[in-house]
């Protein structure tokens, strides 16, 4: 097998003996590339004093000192008319190239060829100055997105161009949360090329249009007060049961029945998928999309269950006893929702009740609509974010409902029938199907949905201020952190990142009141620092920008 090799030039191509064949130059010293978030460039590096990344194995061979006996046009002389298909090396076997064996005194630097292939380059450890900066200046950090040369391959016989990449060598999970990989098994990074398929976008979203009535997956943020159902999430569990999983209503006291509780986003963090679901064969178990891990504080419980309906009252007591906080994952599935904005569950269940009692405590008859995901009879969802489709039909009935579990019993699980509307030509025989309490929207309800809670102006004024500040600490914030990370040249960045963050995200999401609290602003600008932790290494100048 053999290598491209860079030489002197920017571009070289060597035959099967090792030997120059062809070579150009292309520098582009004064030109200024694209900048990404969380990287650095050399120059930069060097002005700042911050120690570069160590993960990438890079040397430009123009800061080889040129030896006297190196004659480039006499090579192009002998060998034109005579070249040979290079071939991709596949392996990581090293090549040996026409490079001096190393003297006492010499440093070995390992190159990235193109990928691979590696070839090992001779720097002495007393090069002049004009044979480049220092050996540490020499290895780019790893989120680098200039160069002081363009890097630039081409192959015989192909069509292409630019073929170098930067890549992150971050494969052992480290941190506070690195048992969601050892033991919990999300990916820790998705497989070569399949980073940009994960479906993330629910977790991207601008604006908050779409979610009020779950016509689109809620999609949490910090600091949002929202309802949990634990009937619901052990739907969820049963049928796609991950290692070390545990069921939070198992440890909550048992002196009365809590079949929903009042809780707080205290926190997020993303994962991609678990590893034994995206690797599933059968494709009603496999999972696609980023995973949210939600950290919920209990604030409050439902009211006595004595009451004529098989599910809670919408009002919520404060919790007396000490803050009880677990754990859930959100992911994109078919399964019941088990986890619904405070303000949408109230108002849904308030409306339903309304209905019912104005209808003389019948539900027969009370006109409907149901959200529901695509029917693609999989759990595999593009990288979109899918809207739900919204049918209508009438209820026929309430169902009594009797549960083993104590923290299960009324809590409005499948606790309503209901027949579709029938559609001209359809072959559908219209049976009743049974849906949970809190899926149902009223199709006459006799108010609107409460509006989604947003920051008030002189709060989102604070918090612009606050932002502006921040990002003004150091002038190489906004300069790498502003926009979205160049992944045509850091080609793995999405097999390692779950959910790309950037400022001009923030500030795109705080013009279009996408935020519910001031708390949801300050976790985006934490997942900015996350996201270039597990990209770059400790101690290189990135991580500690960042």
């Amino acid at each position: 097998s053999t290598e491209l090799y860079q030489s002197r030039q920017s571009t070289a191509i060597i035959n099967m003996r090792g030997q120059l064949v062809q070579s150009e130059r292309k520098d582009l010293s004064t030109n200024s590339s694209s900048r990404s978030p969380g990287r650095r460039n050399m120059s930069n590096s060097a002005s700042t004093g911050r120690q570069l990344s160590s993960r990438y194995r890079w040397v430009g061979f123009g800061d080889v000192p040129e030896t006297e006996d190196e004659n480039e046009e006499h090579n192009d002389e002998e060998y034109e008319g005579n070249l040979h298909t290079l071939e991709e090396s596949s392996s990581e076997d090293e090549i040996e190239d026409d490079v001096p064996p190393p003297n006492p005194g010499q440093q070995s630097v390992r190159g990235r060829g193109r990928v691979g292939g590696h070839g090992n380059v001779e720097i002495p450890a007393s090069a002049p100055a004009s044979a480049g900066v220092s050996l540490e200046q020499r290895q780019p950090a790893r989120s680098s997105s200039r160069q002081t040369t363009q890097q630039t391959y081409h192959e015989l016989n192909s069509d292409d161009e630019h073929l170098n990449e930067m890549m992150s060598t971050h494969t052992i999970p480290s941190g506070n949360f690195k048992e969601d990989w050892l033991t919990s098994e999300h990916l820790f990074k998705m497989p070569r090329g399949e980073g940009s398929n994960v479906s993330r976008n629910w977790l991207s979203r601008i604006d908050y249009q779409g979610a009020c009535l779950e016509r689109k997956l809620y999609c949490p943020q910090v600091g949002d007060s929202v309802v949990y159902i634990p009937r619901a999430h052990y739907d969820t569990l049963q049928k796609y049961p991950f290692p070390s999983y545990s069921m939070p209503w198992k440890s909550w006291p048992p002196h009365s029945s809590w079949p929903v509780v009042w809780c707080k986003v205290t926190h997020i963090r993303y994962r991609f998928p678990y590893k034994l679901n995206y690797k599933a064969r059968c494709q009603d178990e496999k999972l696609q999309g980023v995973a949210a891990i939600l950290t919920l504080r209990i604030y409050g419980t439902p009211l006595s269950n004595n009451r004529n309906f098989p599910w809670p009252a919408p009002n919520f007591t404060p919790l007396s006893s000490d803050l009880i906080e677990f754990e859930v994952t959100m992911f994109e599935c078919n399964e019941d929702d088990f986890i619904i904005p405070e303000y949408l569950y109230s108002w849904r269940i308030k409306e339903l009740e309304r209905a019912v009692d104005a209808n003389v405590g019948n539900a027969n008859g009370i006109s409907v609509t149901v959200h529901c995901p695509p029917d693609n009879d999989s759990n595999s969802h593009s990288a979109g974010d899918t809207d739900r489709s919204g049918y209508t039909g009438c209820l026929v009935r309430i169902n009594e409902r009797s549960e083993d579990e104590f923290h299960f019993m009324d809590s409005g699980y499948n606790a309503l029938s209901m027949k579709w509307d029938s559609i001209e030509g359809s072959e559908n025989t219209n049976q009743p199907i049974d849906f949970c309490a809190w899926n149902i929207n009223i199709n006459n309800p006799s108010c609107n949905i409460p509006a989604v809670p947003t920051m008030g102006d002189d709060v989102k004024a604070a918090v612009k201020a606050a932002l502006h500040t921040a990002t003004n600490l150091d002038p190489e914030i906004n300069e790498f952190f502003s926009e979205l990370v160049d992944t045509s040249q850091y080609t793995d960045y999405l097999e390692m990142v779950e959910v790309p963050m950037y400022l001009s995200l923030i500030q795109k999401r705080l013009r279009s009141n996408y935020y519910t609290n001031k708390s949801s602003v300050v976790a985006d600008m934490e997942l900015v620092k996350e996201n270039c932790y597990k990209y770059n290494e400790d101690g290189d100048g990135y991580y500690e920008l960042a």
